[in-house]
Parts: C-alpha cells; sequence; structure tokens
C-alpha cells in the first residue's frame, strides 16, 4: 500500500509541476514551490522506481519500446545508394568468373558511401570510424584480388607454345611463367649443332623450339625435323635415369636448318623445379612422353613411305620389333622403368638402325 501511494504521490507532483511551468512565472512564490515541488520529485521519484514492483518497471519499459509512434523520416540518398551496392554484392551469383573481385568493389563502394554519409551528412562519429576500417579492410582485400587474378605477362614468342601446348592441359598462365622462369631462350643461326651424336652427353639440357626448324640425323642420313613447339631432345630426357648423372651421350646430331629459336632448361634445375610441383611435372611429362611418340611414328611413317634398298636389308626386323615393343608396353605393370624401358627400346630401333 505505501509504494502505491509513493507512486501516486510520484505523479501528482509531475503534474504539478508542468501546471506551474505553463502558469504565471512572475512572482517569487512560484519559483520558491517549483524548487520545493522539483526536491519533492526527486525524492518521491527515487522512492517510487526503487519500490515500484518488477511486473510495473518491466509494463513500463515494454510500453515505452512499443510506443514508436512518430517515425524518422528517410535517410539521405548516400544512404540508400550504400545499402543498395551491399544489397547487389551479396547477389552476385558464384559462377561469374571474377565474382569474388565484384562482390568486394560493390562493398568497397558501399562503405566509401556511408563514410560520405555520416562525416558530412549525420555527424555521427561511431559510423564514420567503423566504415573506415572496413574500407582500409576490404581495399585491402582488393588489390590482393587483383594481383593474384592479373594474367601473367611472358615473351611473345612463348605465347603460340602456351595456347597449343599447356593451354590445352589447363596450364595456368602464371605456371606456365614459373616454368618459363628456369629457362633461357637461345637463338640458333642456320647451320648451328645444338648436338652431336657420340659427343654431346645427355641430362645437361632438355629444350622446345618456339620458331625455325631443325634436322636429326644419325651418321649422315636424315631422320626426321623438329617442328615449332616440339622438344628437340624429348628421347635423351626421358632414357636418363630421374636421380643420378648420366654417361649416355646423343646418338644423333640435330642442327638448325633455319634461323630457330629454342627455349632451353638445364636438366638439374628443371628436375628441382618439378620436384616441387606435382601438377606441372604430370604436365611436362605427358609432353615428353607424347612427343617421343610422335617422333617415332614419323621414323616409322618414314619407313613405310621410302623402304629404299638402304632400308630394306632389316626393315621386317625392325617392323617386327617394333610390334613386340608395344606389346611390351601395352602387358606393362604400369610401373615407370617398364615405360621408360620402352621407350629406349623404340628409340633405339628408330634411331640407330635406320
Amino acid at each position: 500500500m505505501k509504494e502505491q501511494l509513493d507512486y501516486k504521490a510520484f505523479i501528482n507532483i509531475t503534474q504539478e509541476m508542468v501546471e506551474l511551468v505553463q502558469g504565471s512565472t512572475e512572482h517569487y512564490g512560484v519559483y520558491k514551490n517549483i524548487h520545493v515541488n522539483m526536491s519533492d520529485l526527486s525524492e518521491a521519484g527515487n522512492r517510487a522506481v526503487a519500490g515500484m514492483p518488477a511486473t510495473t518497471t518491466a509494463a513500463a519499459g515494454a510500453s515505452h519500446w512499443e510506443a514508436c509512434h512518430d517515425w524518422m523520416d528517410a535517410q539521405h540518398t548516400l544512404f540508400q545508394l550504400a545499402n543498395l551496392c551491399a544489397a547487389v554484392s551479396l547477389l552476385t551469383p558464384s559462377s561469374f568468373r571474377h565474382h569474388l573481385l565484384f562482390l568486394r568493389c560493390l562493398l568497397l563502394i558501399s562503405f566509401l558511401l556511408f563514410i560520405l554519409w555520416a562525416g558530412l551528412f549525420e555527424c555521427m562519429l561511431d559510423v564514420l570510424v567503423w566504415n573506415c576500417l572496413f574500407f582500409a579492410v576490404d581495399l585491402v582485400h582488393i588489390i590482393i584480388l587483383v594481383y593474384t587474378n592479373i594474367p601473367s605477362r611472358f615473351n611473345k614468342s612463348l605465347l603460340d607454345l602456351y595456347d597449343k601446348k599447356m593451354k590445352p592441359l589447363k596450364v595456368g598462365r602464371r605456371d606456365f611463367a614459373e616454368l618459363c622462369s628456369h629457362g633461357n631462350i637461345i637463338p640458333l643461326r642456320k647451320g648451328i649443332k645444338y648436338a652431336m651424336e657420340n659427343v654431346t652427353p645427355c641430362g645437361e639440357k632438355v629444350s622446345i623450339l618456339l620458331r625455325g626448324r631443325l634436322k636429326v640425323s644419325h651418321d649422315g642420313v636424315f631422320l626426321h625435323s623438329v617442328e615449332p613447339n616440339e622438344f628437340v631432345d624429348s628421347p635423351e630426357f626421358d632414357s636418363i635415369p630421374l636421380i643420378g648423372d648420366s654417361t649416355e651421350k646423343y646418338q644423333v646430331t640435330i642442327t638448325s636448318s633455319e634461323d630457330s629459336l629454342i627455349l632451353s632448361w638445364c636438366h638439374t634445375t628443371l628436375r628441382s623445379y618439378l620436384a616441387t610441383n606435382s601438377f606441372m611435372w604430370t604436365v611436362f611429362t605427358h609432353l615428353v612422353g607424347k612427343d617421343v611418340s610422335d617422333k617415332l611414328y614419323k621414323i616409322q611413317e618414314l619407313l613405310l613411305r621410302e623402304p629404299t634398298d638402304r632400308h630394306s636389308p632389316s626393315f621386317l626386323t625392325r617392323n617386327s620389333s617394333m610390334v613386340n615393343v608395344r606389346k611390351c608396353l601395352l602387358t606393362s605393370d604400369g610401373r615407370q622403368s617398364s615405360l621408360t624401358n620402352g621407350k629406349n627400346e623404340m628409340l633405339t630401333f628408330c634411331r640407330i638402325q635406320l
């Protein structure tokens, strides 16, 4: 009962104060009454709030939050545009190639608009500071994304090699540029010998012809030519062991038949790089194996197309051996040594016995 009386006294004093303020304030007694009533109001208010039941307090709080009758006007256009950019960024489809970069750019614009709105029109320090922080973080992300997505630039002479050999195998421009960075582009004048049979050791280099044409011969007999985007010495690269030095020599002479350009790698450097990149190792060995097969079939076609007297005595034997080698490859247990031995045997029959 006492708590209810205190609460009623608090209400009455409040009403009295409002009436006094609205009335005439010319007499000193009015000010005195206001001063006294304010003291009483403070004391009674403290007692009322302290003694008010929990349910009454909760009801008063609920009525305060629910009583949102006076809505504010719509915010500035910058505020609306900022939210629109944020909404569009969240609707970016993941199938879009650069969707992450597009999303980040829209969020950056959104944060910038929030900064302008909070700093120029509303003067809200906390909103301004938070959006400046978001803007800085998002800008760093955009710089990283741009750096990682910029296409790697490399020599124009390597572009055709990438388009015809590497790109169909899903090799990225960055991986290809890194592979090429371990090699050197070397020009070859017409008539310059790239390798000499029984003189040049294997295992020192491996090269791809970028421009021009090379002639491969054995003991003065033409075997085949090397065209652009083909390996120059893929059989020799494939025949040497993975670990350890090789004492083998080139069994053919490779000569530049016109001004040419090659991309050459040091064998040790290339092996070290490929050992750290399993994907490029798979791609490179695939290209080497395909190049070896192409060269072998070129020689086989030459034998079938020009069965001269010089080739006739041993042609049947060689053709039979090629069949046996193919059987060996098809029935091998899949080990790398079997595949390498098969390729070496094919190389021996086609390059030496010709």
